[in-house]
């Protein structure tokens, strides 16, 4: 653009130069006006070889290259930089773009999210956002329920009321007794109490089955509501206890008289006789279906352990039991989902007893097990 213009320029002052007879050295003359007039001239006409030629690009001993098609860039042609790369055009340059991690598309602009995903724009960027489990939308924070492996709620979701047999928040519905149930427990909750023997007999039978765990007494099964569990569990304040089970062994004394003498007067002698055992199991209503299965499994666990090894005290050990039996029930019946409570459960007896029998069960099986809660039991058996 400018080179023209000064051509136009430098032949206008040689002209000059030459009509003024003013070059030279001194007051001699160092060239003929013609010929300086031709050397000027011809200068000018390759002027745009030596501004190439001075380019910072080329004073290589090669020309420039294309960072990405390898191609050499001639002097004065029009080039991409970047980064302190080179690229012959747009359409090279527009490669090394980074790619939309949702879309596909290669964008110079855009979003990264704390992992590093590129994201073109801010559509992409808020697709890639975590789904609310609540209300369908898509949020960048939130609350995750149910441990790392929960369900995630968006900030106004996880302020709604918490369903007493998920404990996720939801918009739940109060029951009779005042608990709060969300729709998607309601959906299979277990109010029936014939369905609910049914439910639990079938959860003995899959412990007989595949667990080798059965106990052939009878037991009395209730379906109660959260003010009669309270009652049965006083101890526990925890309104995560979800059912319970009750062994009373009934004794009453028995006085026969045996005689009399003419000194003495009678004589009496007294007897110890057991009367009656109680087994009972008691299991708060409207759980849904899969959660009911693994009540029962906790609770018919506790009536094994107490009828086969029935001085064991430690509540870490009992717990523990009942805790991996109801974790291997789920596992067979499909609802891994709710295991995850049972593994991350902080509690120093029901997730510590756990972890305890799990480890074992790792490293030695299932006859490890047994053989842990066998030892447990003989060390705190009085006749030991």
């Amino acid at each position: 653009m400018f080179l023209p213009r000064i051509q136009t320029m430098g032949r206008q002052i040689m002209r000059k130069k030459c009509e003024t007879n003013e070059i030279g050295l001194g007051k001699r003359k160092f060239l003929p006006p013609a010929l300086f007039h031709l050397i000027f001239a011809a200068f000018l006409t390759f002027l745009p070889f030596f501004s190439g030629f001075f380019s910072p690009e080329l004073l290589s001993a090669e020309p420039a290259a294309c960072s990405v098609c390898g191609r050499r860039i001639k002097g004065g042609e029009t080039y991409y930089t970047a980064s302190g790369k080179i690229y012959c055009s747009k359409k090279c340059f527009e490669t090394t773009f980074p790619k939309c991690t949702v879309c596909g598309k290669k964008s110079e602009k855009g979003f990264r999210n704390e992992s590093g995903a590129f994201f073109c724009s801010r559509e992409c960027l808020s697709s890639s956002w975590n789904k609310c489990a609540g209300c369908g939308k898509r949020a960048q924070s939130g609350l995750i329920v149910g441990g790392e492996d929960g369900k995630f709620f968006c900030p106004d979701c996880a302020q709604k009321p918490r369903c007493f047999a998920c404990g996720m928040p939801f918009d739940c519905e109060k029951i009779e007794d005042g608990r709060l149930i969300c729709p998607h427990c309601q959906e299979s909750a277990v109010t029936d109490f014939n369905e609910f023997l049914e439910i639990l007999n079938n959860t003995r039978k899959l412990m007989r089955e595949k667990l080798q765990i059965q106990t052939e007494h009878e037991i009395t099964f209730r379906l109660v509501d959260r003010p009669t569990l309270d009652k049965i569990t006083p101890g526990s304040g925890s309104q995560d206890e979800l059912g319970a089970f009750k062994f009373e062994k009934m004794t009453e004394k028995v006085v026969l008289h045996t005689g009399a003498t003419l000194f003495s007067g009678p004589t009496k002698k007294t007897i110890e006789e057991n009367v009656s055992i109680s087994r009972k199991i008691f299991i708060l209503s409207h759980l849904p279906k899969k959660k009911l299965i693994e009540v029962c499994a906790h609770e018919l666990a506790h009536d094994w352990m107490q009828e086969f090894f029935p001085h064991i005290n430690r509540l870490k050990t009992k717990e523990g039991w009942a805790e991996f039996v109801a974790w291997r029930i789920n596992s067979i019946v499909g609802s891994e989902d709710l295991n995850r409570r049972i593994e991350q459960n902080l509690h120093p007896d029901y997730g510590d007893g756990f972890r305890m029998m799990k480890q074992i069960y790792t490293k030695s099986g299932f006859k490890g097990v047994l053989r842990f809660i066998e030892e447990e039991n003989r060390k705190e058996s009085p006749n030991k």
